[in-house]
Parts: structure tokens; sequence; C-alpha cells
């Protein structure tokens, strides 16, 4: 029950608003007892999340006398900030972690709700939805979709150390109809071409399988982006997967501040199971300012206000990520592939390693192909900074499905409408 609760849009009492949640939960499940109900989509984290998890848990029911209320999933939404830094737009990837982690925090001090899903139903880098910003902006750049996908990592880390249950991180964005070409509102795609954001989404989805641990001298965990931003070190980071017979590799670097910088040398090194052979394939798709980016096209064509047909097509062709080089075959040196490859800031890469001509064999079956694997990246970053790295191992966290960003209320299948 998204009400934005401790907003604008509920002018009543956090008492009355604990009663109306007693009499929607009642309605709704006497004729949907499946149905998934929860709230209370607070603006941030505070005082009204918390009075709402304590009525639900302990206070008296409105409806019927007894004491609690079903509560299916909890949600509160989380934004990060958009300023400007030395003339250069400037992100605020610490200040969303921090809600996360403050709402977390909330709800795992109510023991009955460990194993409740968590949904931020509004997770988005600011709260100005409707706005248009003067161009350039992070909305039609890269920045946006290494922005989420390094948020997801972050999630998932403070998931994983505060012991709760994310369920789902939801974007508010738009539908604007008769938009401008590439206006900078809070959306995902402009008159049916993708902004790079959803790129980057593409690439992240693409993960499937057992989740391999990763771990990256270049990384900022969350803990560190909580207390220091992404304002000095940028965060080169990995997530990796074993599906099948191919491990799927996706190394960003992001950063705060959307300036132009060199790019990082990245050196890849991934241990393959025996069974993959003395050779592999390797396959690489990218996204950044120059793959996957349509808004950098469209500039490129002179910002037409009405594309032609021609324009239009290559529009089309350049809003999904590609190939970074054409697949190769590698050998496997010491169970070890190694690949070196620059990424610059914002680029995303989807880097897949399999027996040659069986990258896609098994993709349906984490099951298949089991087998030791593990991944180090070593990166020197434009600033001079110790190397950047990154390990994955076979031991690793519980397979479970990755969190996807999605547009508008639509709620993650998982777990949810089973």
């Amino acid at each position: 029950m998204d009400a934005s609760s401790d907003g604008e849009y509920w002018h009543g009492t956090p008492a009355e608003y604990d009663e109306l949640y007693d009499y929607t939960e009642s309605a709704l499940h006497s004729v949907m007892p499946k149905a998934p109900l929860g709230g209370p989509a607070t603006a941030g984290v505070g005082s009204f999340l918390t009075q709402f998890l304590q009525h639900c848990a302990t206070g008296k029911n409105a409806v019927t006398g007894a004491t609690g209320t079903r509560l299916d999933l909890v949600s509160f939404h989380a934004k990060g900030g958009v300023g400007t830094a030395g003339g250069n737009l400037e992100m605020d990837l610490q200040h969303q972690l921090t809600l996360h982690s403050n709402g977390f925090n909330a709800i795992a001090a109510f023991p009955q709700y460990k194993d409740t899903p968590i949904v931020i139903s509004e997770a988005d880098p600011e709260g100005c939805a409707a706005c248009i910003e003067t161009q350039p902006s992070y909305r039609t750049s890269p920045a946006y979709g290494a922005y989420e996908v390094a948020m997801m990592k972050g999630t998932l880390q403070l998931e994983a150390s505060l012991g709760v249950n994310v369920g789902g991180v939801l974007a508010w964005a738009f539908l604007v109809p008769n938009e401008p070409m590439f206006a900078a509102y809070r959306v995902l795609a402009s008159n049916g071409i993708d902004l790079p954001v959803l790129s980057a989404f593409k690439l992240l989805g693409s993960l499937q399988g057992t989740s391999l641990p990763v771990t990256s001298s270049g990384a900022l965990t969350a803990a560190q982006i909580i207390a220091n931003g992404v304002r000095g070190q940028a965060d080169i980071d990995a997530m990796a997967t074993l599906n099948g017979q191919q491990i799927q590799v996706l190394v960003w670097n992001y950063h705060d501040i959307l300036e132009a910088v060199a790019a990082s040398p990245v050196s890849l090194a991934v241990q393959v199971p025996a069974s993959f052979g003395a050779q592999v394939s390797v396959s690489h798709l990218r996204t950044d300012e120059t793959h996957g980016d349509a808004y950098t096209t469209w500039v490129a064509e002179g910002s037409p206000a009405t594309p032609t047909a021609t324009q239009l097509a290559a529009l089309q062709a350049a809003m999904v990520p590609s190939l970074l080089q054409p697949d190769e075959t590698v050998a496997v040196t010491a169970d070890a592939v190694n690949l070196t490859f620059d990424l610059p800031r914002f680029g995303i890469s989807l880097i897949t390693v399999g027996p040659v001509g069986k990258l896609d064999a098994g993709a349906g079956s984490p099951e298949a192909g089991r087998g030791d694997a593990a991944l180090s990246v070593t990166s020197g970053n434009s600033s001079g900074c110790a190397c950047c790295g990154c390990s994955v191992g076979p031991k690793g966290l519980t397979p479970r499905a990755l969190l996807v960003l999605l547009v508008a209320m639509v709620l993650l299948r998982r777990r949810f409408m089973g």
C-alpha cells in the first residue's frame, strides 16, 4: 500500500494510516487471500516506519481487535541526490545506500520481520521525477546505469550483512507522451529509443545461475560508500555467476562525478573448471558512451527533433549493448584465462567465458556443468592509485535471483506471485 505515508500525499496521523492499513488488509485478503500487501512506503526512513512495524507486530487490529496485522512486505523509498561540483554534475550514491542501511536496520529490529521481503518502492538517483534538466544530464548518460549497478551490489552487501530479505528495488519512472527526443525526464526510454540505463539493465539481467563471491581491491564496499561516498577513488567492482557451462562476469567503473577522465586498464584472470578444456570462447559485451548509448549517436546525428528513417535505424542499433571486440578463442594457462581491456568511467562490461562453441549450452540450468571457478581482476585507475582487483571463488552466495530495477510499481516476480 503505497501512499507516501509520511509525505505530502498522506494528511492523516500515523494512527489513522495504521487503521486504514488494517481495513485494507482485511478487505483485500477476504477476497484475495494470497495477494501480497505491505507498506508503509515512507518517503525515507524515520519514526513513521518504526511505529507502523510496531503496530503490525503487536498493536491492536482496528478490524478484529486482535493483536497485530498481516504484513507481507515492508516498503520505503530511498533516493540519492544530484548537484554540481566544480561545474560537473555530481551524483550521491552515499545518500541512497545510507537510506537503504537505515531502513534495513529499522526492519531488522523486529525479529518477526527478518524474512519478510523488503521492497524499496522508489529507488532512484534523485527525487525530482517530472523535471527536465539542462542537458547533458545523468539521465541520458551511461552514468545512470553504472549508478544503478553499483547501487544493486551495495544493496546486496547490506542485505547480507544485516540478515534481512530484500525482495525488490523499484524505480518511479515515467512514460511522457509527446516529449522531445531525449528530454531529460526520469524516463527509461524516449520516443521508443532506450536510454543508456536500459543497456545497463540488459547486462545486469543477463547474469543467471549461481552467484560467485567477488572481492576487489578496486571496489568500495557499501560501508565505505556510506562513510565517504564515491568522490575520490572510483568503484571498480564486479559480480559473477556460474550458469551451466559458462561463467559470466559483470565489471563496472562508477564514480559520483560526471567528468571526462582517462579509462582504467583492467586485467582479468578467470580460473575455469577443467571441464572447459584447453581453450575457451570469450564474448565481451559493453555499454559506455560508444556502446549501447543511443543518446551519443543522436547527438552525433545533429540532435534531430524528428529523426529520419535512416537516423532512427541507427538509434535502434545503438541502443543495445554491443561487442567490444569479436568473440575470441583464448588459451587456458594454469587453469586460468587472462584478458585485458580498458574500462572508461561509467563503462560496464559483461564477459562470458565457456567451452569453445558452447557459450549458450546449459544456460537454462544453473546446476549443469558445475565446477570450481575463480576470477581476479586487476586495474590501474587513471589517478595512479594502487591496483584495483577482484577475485571470485566457488564458495559464494546462496543461489538467488539478482535484483532488477523495474519500471513504476511492478514488483519483482520472485516470492510474491508464487
